[in-house]
């Protein structure tokens, strides 16, 4: 668009002009010999006026021609729809958001976005063009030919037949660039910004001298004063120093500055252009400020954002910066207490125990039971032994030391048996037998084995289905045998210890027993409540040597949460249990839980929340230590291993230490503690590749 035109200024300049020149008036003791003189002096200052009144005519029917090529220049050409760009696009959004019901965000970007077509679907209804459909199918949301005759007839005819541009089109690019190359002023005035010259004095009336030169002279009208006249704000705020500070792994803090109080708004996104897709995040700042600071949280370590700032005014007039960005750190590799290291074997479902002198490991890999020799600082010594081989899989294992051999259990699938081999301190198989047979007394999840001096008890939930891949059956069950210490010989033979409940459900252990003299007692997760596989509770009982109930009824001693990995030891003739415990509306958001029980399962340390990490804790391990316990678990949204230790009556002693700070996802801890430090194995798998890793503290 190109035109000469001088409207605003022009007509601005003719009227300073017209009443900024000195108008004398004649004073009430003006005496009769001066009148003469005076009315010859009015006579020519109001030939004066008459010959600037009609140079204003003059200068009027020009603007106004000048005026009637600069609507025809503002006329829209090019039809508009969601995804263009351009100065069109600009001119467009400058027109719809002098109408705060048709455009009330009265963002000017430059990019018809989805808050535009909005926009445009509003006029055409407000205007009668369209009210429905699709931009496709009727044009609804697309700036059409219907629409641009519409748009160009209210630009011809002005805003509501009033034959005025609406203001904010004057401030378009375009239409600034053509005002500021071709617009010179023909003299030099000056007017204060924000204010249009004031209405101009009316001059002092003179006073009437008497008739005859007697008395009863007219006395004069004095002159009113000028009123001034404020302008209606049409330009934008003006956004400087903009920048991104405090910025740390997850959050950043936006701060700028504007000429005028005005309002703050962050557009930012993840992706590049354009900023003000659907998908970008808006957030609001202070409003009416010149200082505009916006902090932005909850963002991803790592990773490059794009944002755009919004600054509008109290007259509405909106400014947009250019897009900028800003990168989150990445966090520091973390760090830890524990010495680890891979033992540069692949397996899964491993444990460890202590033998005085070093740890024995065991751990099932491609349908293999492996052990492992470890010293005392958790070095590999020699190579892997294949303790056993199965048909398919080799589900969790347990091991115990006796003093001079290690106790092993595992399930296997096709058989679904329970197994149990007797081993030597270099991991020679000194036994392996079937303690089960068949599919109603078997399953695929940890078993729990203690060593009692004499004979080695075992502890298992039972069941499982005739077809691998078909879910639990219910079995109502919790078996125990007791093998002598030969390996071999079963002194007690699967015997259906507890029969009351339902326990089913786990990902790891179901059922966890401890030695207590010459009683087991036996914490589990049980369905018998809900009825739910997801949702289980936890119950607790007590074994004579033979496997019999102490307790006529089950304890329950969880809460109202999804309960798992339950761990139980024995504190004289007392119990201390621990699990992890959902709240009672989010599954996911696990902690880890410790209780006291007396010697038949009432309460003498109620539930206590070891407040730890909060973000879905599962696979807890414990073991006892000489003055307390410690407990390891895994960090479900990090897939880390931590740590905690506790006194004997539940005091916290370390809180929340990570153990693992390798990359990938380390899975299946199994702590010991042996010779005043503990031991842990675990499972770190990194790009598909499996390696166990050992810690030492």
């Amino acid at each position: 668009m190109k035109t000469n035109i001088k409207v605003y200024l022009t007509v601005a300049i003719i009227i300073l002009s017209l009443f900024s020149a000195p108008l004398a008036f004649v004073s009430a003791q003006t005496n009769g010999q001066d009148l003469q003189a005076i009315i010859l002096q009015l006579q020519e200052q109001i030939k004066s006026l008459q010959a600037q009144i009609e140079q204003l005519k003059s200068e009027l029917t020009a603007a106004k021609s000048e005026l009637t090529e600069v609507k025809a220049e503002l006329k829209f050409t090019r039809t508009l729809y969601r995804g263009v760009s351009g100065d069109d696009v600009l001119e467009l959004q400058e027109f719809l958001k002098q109408f705060s019901d048709v455009y009330p965000e009265g963002l000017v970007t430059g990019y018809f976005g989805p808050l535009t077509e909005a926009a445009v679907k509003r006029l055409q209804e407000k205007e009668n063009i369209v009210s429905g459909g699709t931009s496709v199918t009727t044009g609804y949301g697309q700036v059409g030919p219907k629409t641009l005759a519409k748009l160009n007839e209210i630009m011809t005819s002005g805003t509501g037949g009033s034959g005025l541009i609406p203001p904010g089109l004057t401030t378009t690019p375009v239409i600034q660039d053509i005002i500021e190359a071709t617009t010179t002023p023909t003299t030099p005035t000056t007017t204060p910004s924000g204010m249009i010259p004031a209405i101009p004095a009316i001059p002092a009336e003179p006073a009437t001298p008497p008739s005859g030169g007697g008395g009863g002279a007219t006395p004069a009208t004095p002159a009113t004063p000028a009123e001034p006249t404020t302008l209606q704000d049409t330009t934008s705020p003006i956004i400087s120093n903009l920048q991104a500070t405090s910025i740390t792994e997850t959050s950043a803090t936006i701060t700028w500055t504007t000429n005028e109080s005005a309002s703050g708004e962050i557009y930012y996104a993840a992706s590049s252009t354009p900023i003000f897709a659907t998908s970008t995040t808006k957030v609001i700042g202070a409003d009416s400020v010149t200082s505009h600071n916006i902090n932005l949280s909850n963002l991803v370590h790592s990773t490059t954002y794009y944002y755009v700032v919004v600054s509008k005014d109290a007259s509405g007039n909106t400014a947009t910066s250019s897009e900028q960005s800003f990168a989150t750190l990445t966090p520091p590799k973390p760090i830890s207490d524990w010495s680890s290291h891979s033992l540069n074997v692949s397996g899964e479902y491993q444990s460890t125990a202590w033998n005085g002198n070093g740890y024995g490991v065991v751990y099932g890999w491609n349908g293999k039971l492996y052990f492992l020799k470890l010293d005392l600082s958790g070095n590999k010594l020699g190579e892997p032994i294949i303790v056993a081989t199965a048909p398919n899989y080799v589900f969790w294992t347990n091991i115990v030391w006796d003093g001079s051999k290690y106790g092993v259990v595992w399930p296997e699938a096709n058989p679904h048996n329970i197994r149990f081999a007797t081993l030597d301190i270099d991991g020679n198989v000194l036994s392996n037998i079937a303690v089960t047979a068949g599919t109603d007394n078997a399953s695929t999840e940890k078993p729990a084995i203690l060593w009692t001096g004499n004979e080695y008890i075992l502890v298992w939930s039972g069941g499982w289905p005739d077809n691998f891949n078909n879910p639990y059956l219910p079995t109502e069950i919790i078996y125990f045998s007791k093998i002598a210490s030969d390996g071999q010989t079963v002194i007690v033979n699967k015997k259906k210890s507890i029969t009351s409940g339902d326990a089913r459900a786990a990902n790891g252990s179901i059922v966890s027993a401890y030695l207590n003299g010459s009683n087991v007692g036996v914490l589990w997760q049980d369905i018998r409540d809900s009825g739910d596989s997801n949702n289980p509770a936890l119950y607790f009982n007590i074994l004579d040597n033979n496997g019999d109930k102490l307790i006529s009824n089950d304890v329950k001693v969880s809460g109202v949460g999804r309960v798992g990995s339950p761990q139980i030891f024995a504190e004289g003739a007392n119990y201390i249990v621990f699990w992890r415990e959902s709240t009672a509306s989010d599954v996911n958001a696990n902690s880890i839980y410790v209780a006291k029980l007396d010697s038949v399962g009432n309460k003498i340390l109620a539930n206590q929340n070891l407040n730890t990490k909060g973000d879905n804790e599962i696979r807890l391990s414990v073991t006892k230590t000489d003055n307390g316990y410690g407990i390891a678990w895994i960090s479900s949204s990090e897939s880390k291993i931590y740590f905690k230790s506790i006194s004997s009556n539940a005091s916290i002693i370390i809180d929340n230490e990570l153990v693992s700070t390798q990359s990938g996802n380390n899975d299946g801890a199994y702590m010991v503690w042996g010779s005043n430090k503990y031991g842990i194995v675990w499972e770190n798998v990194l790009n598909n590749q499996s390696q166990l890793y050992f810690g030492i503290k």
